[in-house]
């Protein structure tokens, strides 16, 4: 099969590697397509530190089973087109944090194309636990199924951020994430939905997802959060971007008493006024990946074919370009809301 290896910052090479084969509890998934994840350009940049040489990334896939391991029995209602959301966390199932219905936070965790050991979806083919496989039905695009990963990101943050129906809602940053966030608070019945993204091709996208985006460079963002919301500011937000500066923006926007969850993670290390959180009595909430079961109701209303989702998937590249891509990315300068890699086309 051939594989996208990881060769050091900024350098990818295509190679051949040998179809793996799966043992008991295991199926080989044909990759049908995988997205490019924001984790994977910060990695291929060597930002983060969090890529090794060597090894393949890639974690947000679907595809058809292409053979199962030794006794080790189908999904219900597989058939030869079945298609299935992989979730890209895998726990031992034993441990504590499991136990408790954390299994995103298992001791024992691996996950696709993030922990070296494991090969990730920007390849034809992976090993993948059975009970991984989520179905996403026949009614919706195969490749939507590479966009349940992102939306359960989404979906556990505004779950995090426990708000309700009818509430208000600020996001900071309009990207994949952003966007996933929104529409999380959608299927949460959450709204009015405020949305802060300098960037006007964004910005446009997500005022088309009937939310109010704002120029938080050009515009008065406070003044207008406070039109929105209130005197006190908004009670709920999601900062989906995770830099200082916008860390600080969310606080001061931060109704007191209200809960501001940090899920982006552009810098690994931030400051900010600890007094804008303690003396308003703020609640600053982590955000991190999504539980099993959140993975599994994410996958279930993708595969009810939500209108939301049409156009998230910008742009589609085969191993003819993805090198290109992902330079493109790692500079900045490709702005699509979802690029996504599709092994086994012509590209």
């Amino acid at each position: 099969m051939r594989a996208v290896v990881y060769e050091g910052p900024n350098k990818l090479s295509i190679k051949e590697r040998e179809t793996p084969t799966p043992k008991q509890g295991e199926a080989l998934v044909k990759v049908t397509a995988n997205g490019i994840c924001g984790s994977d350009i910060h990695g291929y940049t060597g930002e983060t530190g969090r890529r090794v040489p060597g090894m393949i990334m890639g974690h947000e896939f679907v595809g058809t089973i292409a053979d199962i391991g030794p006794n080790t029995e189908y999904p219900e209602g597989w058939h030869d087109q079945s298609q299935y959301a992989v979730n890209p966390v895998m726990s031992d199932g034993i441990c504590d944090f499991c136990k408790a219905g954390l299994n995103h936070h298992c001791r024992n965790r691996l996950i696709f194309g993030v922990s070296p050991s494991v090969v990730g979806a920007f390849s034809d083919y992976v090993i993948a636990p059975i009970q991984n496989l989520i179905s996403i039905g026949d009614k919706v695009d195969p490749e939507w199924g590479a966009l349940v990963e992102p939306m359960s990101v989404g979906y556990h943050a505004a779950k995090r951020a426990g708000i309700g129906p009818g509430e208000p809602l600020l996001v900071i940053g309009a990207g994949p994430i952003g966007t996933a966030v929104v529409l999380a608070a959608r299927r949460l019945g959450t709204g009015p939905v405020i949305v802060s993204e300098p960037n006007p091709e964004r910005r446009d996208r997500i005022a088309a997802l009937d939310v109010t985006a704002i120029d938080p460079i050009n515009d008065d963002l406070p003044a207008r959060v406070k039109d929105l919301c209130g005197d006190l500011g908004a009670q709920f937000v999601i900062d989906a971007v995770g830099s200082s500066r916008t860390l600080a923006d969310s606080l001061s926007l931060c109704s007191p008493r209200g809960t501001m969850v940090l899920l982006g993670m552009h810098e690994p290390t931030l400051s900010f006024d600890s007094y804008a959180l303690s003396v308003a009595e703020r609640h600053l909430v982590g955000s991190f990946c999504y539980t099993a079961e959140e993975f599994k109701e994410t996958a279930e209303w993708v595969a009810t074919a939500p209108r939301e989702l049409e156009g998230f998937i910008s742009t589609r590249v085969g191993y003819g370009q993805i090198s290109e891509r992902f330079a493109l990315q790692g500079k900045g300068e490709d702005l699509s809301l979802k690029v996504v890699f599709t092994p086994h086309s012509d590209n």
